[in-house]
């Protein structure tokens, strides 16, 4: 199975966010989003250490660059061992000759906007806990949050393309 170039996926949304919003600098503060995102879709390998230290990497260069004290690590680590855990169940399935459950593309793209949604609420609840600003706030929640579910659902489109693609060949 071909690894997806998901550095090169994540610039094209990014793109695509600068030229929705018509504001570079606006589109370029949800880089570590889309980063963080782009961990999902990257295949878990059988070393399971090296995974997860790309994925802790990855993180600490998001709170590096962003400032963030350690939120990305702990986020893209949390997404490494959930797509570990997969990945073991369906090495497990194979081993026992069991047909793994698959999910249909639907439920792919509302299991993956369902866990952007949570991982966005989570940034945005840290951060309303530790400015503790006004409730307007709460309205830049409802506004990320839809925002997030938007390109997410894109990711789920084309992780589930290359799926369909791979199972093609």
């Amino acid at each position: 199975m071909n690894k997806p170039h998901w550095l090169i996926t994540t610039l094209i949304l990014l793109l695509i966010q600068v030229i929705w919003m018509n504001n570079v600098g606006y589109a370029v503060s949800y880089v570590p989003h889309v980063f963080i995102l782009a961990l999902l879709i990257y295949p878990p390998e059988k070393d399971s250490a090296g995974y997860f230290l790309f994925a802790f990497l990855t993180g600490f260069v998001l709170d590096f660059v962003s400032g963030t004290g350690g939120l990305y690590a702990l986020a893209s680590l949390s997404m490494a061992a959930l797509r570990q855990f997969m990945f073991a169940g369906r090495q497990a399935a194979a081993e026992r000759s069991i047909k793994p459950f698959r999910w249909t593309p639907w439920q792919w793209i509302w299991r993956l906007a369902l866990w952007a949604l949570a991982f966005e609420f989570f940034l945005y609840f840290y951060d309303f806990l530790s400015l503790k600003e006004s409730l307007r706030h709460v309205q830049d929640i409802l506004g990320q949050a839809a925002f997030t579910w938007i390109f997410t659902t894109l990711y789920a489109l084309l992780f589930l393309h290359r799926s369909r693609m791979n199972e093609s060949a």
